[in-house]
């Protein structure tokens, strides 16, 4: 008696039997498009605050003779306007081609508009603190900067990880070849 289970009809019994090609898991196409698509979108909304932020107020002074602002577009906000124009071009062409390179190129235009703001929120800030304004002046950080340092980074994680969920080439698994197979 034999403890060998019966053979498989059309298989010789002792032979190797090849497997399927065991291959790397890739989400379904629908859903990989999905989230690269979304993430573009959101990443191309960054670029765009980034793009806005430029042109509104970044240091507001406050007296009793009123209000002055700077805006962006006097100084450093000519830097800021730039990189989000080309983040903005970048990484629209990026979400409708699904290009990696492109992604990342749009989110280090968006990263490099970011550090531009956080900056100047940081230097603005310190200036602010070192005048010793008072008798009723009252300066700040204007909404324009939080704009930036906020689009910036959206569109600089955005970015990236829309790279990420971007489809690229599959991963190639060599097939199984079992030992001794070719003597």
């Amino acid at each position: 008696m034999s403890s060998l289970p019966p053979p498989v009809p059309g298989q010789q019994p002792g032979w190797f039997q090849p497997q399927p090609h065991p291959q790397a898991y890739q989400p379904p196409p629908s859903q990989q498009n999905n989230a690269a698509l979304t993430l573009g979108l959101i990443a191309c909304g960054g670029a765009l605050l980034l793009l806005i932020g430029s042109y509104m107020p970044w240091v507001s002074v406050r007296s009793i003779f009123g209000t002055f602002s700077v805006n962006g577009m006097d100084g450093d906000g000519k830097l800021t306007a730039a990189a989000g124009a080309l983040a903005l071009i970048l990484l629209i062409i990026a979400t409708t081609t699904r290009s990696r390179t492109l992604f990342v190129l749009g989110a280090l235009a968006c990263g490099g508009g970011a550090a531009v703001a956080i900056y100047d929120i940081v230097n603005v800030s310190s200036e602010i603190a070192g005048s010793g304004l008072d008798g009723g002046v009252r300066a700040e950080v204007g909404i324009g900067l939080y704009v930036c340092a906020l689009g910036g980074l959206a569109g600089l994680v955005c970015g990236f990880v829309a790279m990420g969920n971007t489809p690229g080439d599959p991963v190639r698994v060599p097939p199984f070849v079992p030992p001794g197979a070719f003597r």
